[in-house]
């Protein structure tokens, strides 16, 4: 499991329909991961506050500073992910996709 995978999964994962197996993978990932731990219990906090108070306009600096945050936590993991499938594993680990698109500069998209 990596953390593009995990954002794959993350709406059935908190909408609990995930597969036992799937939830099982994501739930290791997420011991491991402080950055994608960051992104699920954000996500949650924010649907919690979306359901409870209904729709809501949000403002446009803060809606924002919300995708640089989690963009950046993001990047924070795939840049770890990196380093750990660079260090350590010689080769012989599983290949990790590193979640750049084909177009896609190597910073990531632009925001």
């Amino acid at each position: 499991m990596n953390c593009r995978t995990l954002l794959e999964h993350l709406s059935d994962y908190l909408e609990e329909e995930a597969a036992a197996s799937v939830r099982a993978d994501l739930e290791a990932h997420l011991h491991e991961c402080r950055s994608c731990t960051v992104i699920v219990e954000t996500s949650r906090r924010t649907l919690r506050i979306v359901t409870d108070l209904g729709s809501f306009e949000i403002p446009q600096d803060l809606s924002e500073r919300l995708l640089k945050k989690t963009m950046s936590a993001f990047n924070s993991c795939r840049q770890q992910e990196a380093g750990e499938s660079s260090s350590g594993t010689g080769g012989t680990g599983p290949s990790r996709d590193s979640g750049k698109g084909p177009d896609e500069p190597e910073g990531g998209p632009a925001a």
